[in-house]
């Protein structure tokens, strides 16, 4: 970003991506305590396995979505109360970011998913294929649409990874 445009939207930017990444690591930490639970499920019973799975997924995607909406809808007021006045015009960059973390959140328990299951090349699979994707698209948005377009490539880069290749996949599909 600094190449690409300055220093300053580089300084907003980052402080845009502190409350995204802020948000991302308590998800994290989260998915991370049900990694024993979905071991011992899947060992003892694989009906209840799949529904608390399922619950899994669906709670952390709606807690994230909760989130988005409320911090996409304070994004200018959060980023001047957070890091002052200067930083109140990336409330922009914050409001897409933002939405970028409810697919992060189910990649985080699809990861989770995918440790029990045996099938940790598919993790790497899909965080080389974000990477891939995201940096190209940095360079192509970031020139046309500023720091809004470094978020715009993270938010499209997750959802490739964590939706749209588990319809490519044959594995993932279900």
């Amino acid at each position: 970003i600094k190449n690409m445009l300055d220093a300053e939207k580089l300084g907003v930017y980052v402080a845009a991506s502190k409350i995204y990444d802020g948000w991302n690591t308590l998800v994290f930490v989260l998915s991370m305590s049900i990694l024993p639970i979905l071991v011992h499920l899947k060992n003892h019973s694989g009906t209840f396995y799949e529904c608390r799975l399922k619950q899994f997924f669906a709670a952390f995607l709606w807690i994230s979505i909760l989130f988005s909406l409320l911090v996409s809808l304070t994004a200018d007021n959060l980023m001047s109360i957070l890091f002052g006045a200067r930083y109140s015009n990336g409330g922009a960059t914050l409001a897409i970011l933002i939405w970028a973390s409810p697919l992060a959140a189910v990649g985080f328990v699809a990861t989770r998913y995918l440790i029990v299951e045996g099938l940790q090349r598919k993790i790497a699979m899909r965080n080389w294929i974000a990477v891939g994707l995201n940096v190209p698209l940095n360079y192509i948005f970031i020139g046309i649409y500023g720091i809004e377009g470094a978020a715009g490539a993270t938010l499209i880069s997750l959802f490739v990874a964590h939706y749209v290749i588990d319809y490519v996949d044959k594995d993932l599909k279900h």
